[in-house]
């Protein structure tokens, strides 16, 4: 293997998660065991709404609050899908771990 080629093969083929992938992983899992820390939108109004599943993010501008680990953990968790976001806590581990190696980010 030359310095110039992707190792995501080797990670791969070790069924080993990359450097990113578990910082994915752990951002996921600290919002799935501490659930009860965040707050959804579904309590800032009455009616439906597409994404009252998501949780409340501050808004900014500010480039150094964004690359803070509780706003990425906000915005890593809104993006996964509804169906992921309802499965068991033993079950979504099963199936992130899996993804992340398969996919290698």
């Amino acid at each position: 293997m030359s310095q110039t080629e992707s190792c995501r093969v080797l990670f791969n083929s070790m069924n080993m998660q990359t450097l990113y992938g578990l910082y994915f992983y752990e951002c996921v899992m600290f919002v799935a065991e501490n659930y009860s820390l965040f707050r959804e939108m579904e309590g800032n109004h009455e009616y439906d709404t597409r994404n009252k599943k998501c949780l409340i993010q501050i808004k900014t501008e500010f480039t150094y609050i964004q690359q803070n680990v509780s706003y990425m953990i906000v915005t890593i968790w809104n993006k996964l899908p509804i169906e992921f976001k309802r499965q068991a806590l033993g079950k979504k581990k099963m199936n992130l771990r899996r993804f992340l190696i398969k996919n290698c980010y």
